[in-house]
């Protein structure tokens, strides 16, 4: 009998249910992390592959002009423009996929 405690003292019930219950949950915790990272490269992917091709096409370079004076307000390099804008378009996560192009930038 599964799911219920022998009563012959040998435990085999309780040991078949908690392995039943450890299945269970690895098997829902691997779905739910599996879901999350699909979700999570659906975000990382388009936004990392615009900025790349932005940087690469020298756009972001011609609107440095535009957005100092708007990043000298907050004490920061134009290149912060684009995490800033993707950021609140997007969410942190686009935020942080358009971040490694801009950091570059400010070490050139």
């Amino acid at each position: 009998m599964q799911g219920s405690f022998c009563f012959c003292g040998c435990g085999e019930g309780f040991v078949l249910n908690q392995t039943d219950k450890i299945r269970g949950a690895l098997n829902r915790g691997l779905r739910k992390g599996v879901s999350s990272y699909i979700w999570l490269l659906k975000i990382l992917i388009p936004v990392s592959l615009a900025t790349a091709l932005l940087d690469y096409s020298g756009w972001i370079h011609q609107l440095d002009v535009v957005l100092k004076p708007a990043m000298a307000t907050l004490s920061l390099p134009p290149a912060a423009a684009l995490p800033i804008l993707v950021g609140i378009l997007t969410g942190v996560y686009g935020c942080i996929a358009s971040w490694p192009c801009c950091r570059l930038r400010w070490i050139t």
